[in-house]
């Protein structure tokens, strides 16, 4: 039921395309983006142990910006995500599909002042659990608070930490360069999203893109209740970008997936998958 609230009330503000609810005097320079994305990595059996999986991940996400007062840009955002594991013969038993649901808040100030440089916080509360339920014990609140260094035109550069509290890794760094010499090229080596863009004209573009996926979920197995499983993986891949309109836009990748693990974090069991190629496909509106 929280679910079909969240995208009913979601809805109703891309159908409408305004805010009227909310004091145009509080929210100006206002934009907001949904997206939708599919990807798939085919069977592969497991290392050191008989069985096989395969697996399908479909995410949908939504974000609104706009600036408080005028001033403080804000980014408020809502995400559900799907993780299918289809396995047969694997000891130990792990669900049949794993389930995110979270929202974000996140603002942008300027940093004590000084010229070039910001400060922007993100709270990102998730349930993450193996049947979309909203149950307490399954509660995340991730937190990223990084400075944002820009000293020209083409670089941006940031450092900060990432809490993640109730997470087996629960303070990580973040560092990371955003580089954009000229209209063609862009660089984006940021934790959440590593990857580089290169335009071929106006609305074609290349992609490469490589990064960490490691995540936690609250599951059931068996008599146990509350059991945390963690799904890592590497990957390395890219495609093409194709801008259909000035809003909206779709890209189709392949890569490859390595290092990719399901594992009890209390040693209630673990499954390493061997390594194997994936696809993607995304679809992306903003206004």
């Amino acid at each position: 039921m929280f679910i079909r609230v969240i995208w009913f009330i979601l809805g109703i503000v891309i159908l409408t395309g305004n805010t009227s609810f909310l004091s145009a005097q509080l929210l100006q320079d206002s934009s907001q983006e949904i997206s939708s994305s599919f990807r798939y990595l085919p069977r592969e059996s497991l290392k050191g142990q008989s069985g096989n999986i395969q697996i399908s991940e479909s995410e949908l996400d939504y974000a609104y910006s706009f600036k408080a007062l005028g001033r403080l840009p804000v980014v408020l955002s809502l995400h559900t995500g799907y993780l299918e594991l289809d396995h047969k013969d694997i000891n130990p038993i792990f669900p049949a599909h794993l389930t995110s649901v979270g929202a974000g808040v996140e603002t942008t100030f300027p940093f004590f002042g000084k010229e070039n440089m910001y400060w922007r916080t993100r709270l990102l509360p998730a349930f993450n659990t193996d049947d979309w339920s909203l149950r307490s014990s399954a509660f995340r609140l991730p937190v990223q608070s990084f400075l944002i260094y820009q000293p020209c035109e083409f670089w941006t550069w940031i450092t900060g930490l990432a809490v993640y509290a109730d997470y087996d890794n629960e303070i990580l760094p973040i560092l990371g360069l955003i580089y954009k010499p000229n209209k063609s090229l862009q660089v984006y080596l940021i934790p959440d999203d590593p990857h580089i863009d290169y335009a071929l004209n106006e609305r074609l573009s290349l992609y490469v893109r490589a990064g960490l996926i490691n995540r936690e979920f609250e599951v059931d197995k068996g008599y146990l209740q509350n059991v945390v499983l963690r799904y890592r993986e590497y990957y390395a891949g890219g495609g093409l970008r194709l801008n259909l309109n000035p809003n909206t836009q779709i890209s189709l990748g392949a890569g490859y997936s390595f290092n990719r693990s399901l594992a009890y974090i209390d040693n209630y069991g673990k499954a390493v998958i061997k390594d194997g190629s994936y696809c993607e496909f995304r679809i992306c509106w903003e206004q």
